[in-house]
């Protein structure tokens, strides 16, 4: 039995490596390209004080869920502004294609236009999975690199499906630490103020984003890392989601080890803001919105005591909103 092959722009490395490029730490190659206003764009002599995010993306003209990255890189411009960093996207449209699209959709960082898709070469992210004969040959695998004004990647976001792409929170805060606003849905006692938001204002289909969770712990007080001796109470968080929500492992911060009366191993603890990313994609393509339930089980002690443990649980609504498809041709 065969299996028939993907069509081309469908195909994606689901198996094994794939090429993401240069890594962090190294400087990416330079270029000269032409955006949507006919300008020319240089790297790095273009990336801001505070660096440069540059989006590689299969094309504005056709893919949705490029158009749908772009213009939230777009909606959260002032964001990257203000950090002193520069935003662009490489792709292989020709340069009508990105005129048309940043003109309808409000588009204004650069566009620019890699038509014979030279310097995705370059950057090693060509998509070899179609072959040279077939449609759309020359797109990239796409991701997202942050990097300093200079040109040195300080953080990369690729993803094995083409359709999973990362939100701008998720740029703005991994990869340049920008803290994520956790002033809403506040809970928690005994020493310690639990919250919870996810890092996007709404959810289009596989979009992944990250449910951060914040414990912020009274001076004098830490909470157990998740990996604990027997007998006493991890910290956890468990995101609980409906089945078309893909949901991954929790992410967290590094502890330091502290020493109680009675155990004979140094236990793992977090102390002050500790901060806790979980995962997750949406796999709704229709519909207002679905629910998450963030549960946090802690117990925060002192150096002479522990209280109770406590389970906290934050309830959020994620919006669902639409795929920004092409206009469809008459």
């Amino acid at each position: 039995m065969t299996t028939e092959r993907p069509r081309p722009a469908m195909r994606s490395p689901l198996e094994g490596p794939f090429p993401t490029g240069p890594e962090v730490g190294e400087r990416t190659p330079e270029f000269t390209l032409v955006d949507q206003a006919g300008r020319e764009v240089s790297f790095p002599s273009a990336a801001g004080e505070g660096g440069a995010v540059i989006v590689f993306h299969r094309g504005a003209a056709w893919c949705p869920f490029c158009r749908t990255q772009v213009i939230e890189m777009q909606r959260r411009l002032g964001d990257f502004e203000a950090a002193g960093v520069t935003v662009m996207a490489i792709s292989p449209d020709p340069p009508q294609a990105l005129v048309d699209f940043a003109s309808q959709q409000g588009v204004t960082f650069p566009l620019l236009s890699d038509v014979d898709s030279s310097v995705i070469r370059r950057f090693g992210i060509l998509n070899t999975l179609i072959d040279p004969d077939e449609p759309f040959y020359g797109i990239p695998y796409p991701g997202v690199y942050v990097t300093d004004s200079a040109g040195v990647v300080r953080a990369k976001f690729f993803r094995r499906y083409y359709r999973e792409r990362d939100t701008a929170e998720t740029v703005l805060h991994d990869g340049l630490q920008i803290p994520v606003d956790m002033s809403a849905n506040p809970a928690g006692r005994d020493g310690a103020e639990v919250s919870a938001v996810l890092g996007a204002p709404a959810l289009a289909f596989r979009q992944r984003a990250n449910v951060y969770v914040r414990i912020a712990l009274e001076a004098g007080t830490h909470v157990n890392g998740p990996a604990v001796p027997e007998g006493l109470i991890p910290t956890s968080v468990t995101v609980r989601a409906p089945e078309q929500v893909g949901v991954g492992e929790a992410v967290y911060p590094s502890t330091r080890p502290f020493s109680v009366s009675g155990v004979a191993e140094a236990v793992p603890v977090f102390e002050g803001d500790v901060e806790i990313a979980v995962p997750i994609v949406s796999k709704f393509d229709e519909g207002e919105s679905f629910a998450l339930e963030v549960e946090v089980r802690y117990q925060a002690c002192t150096e002479r005591e522990c209280l109770i443990p406590r389970t906290q649980v934050v309830r959020l609504d994620v919006p669902i909103v639409p795929l920004n498809r092409p206009p469809r041709r008459e």
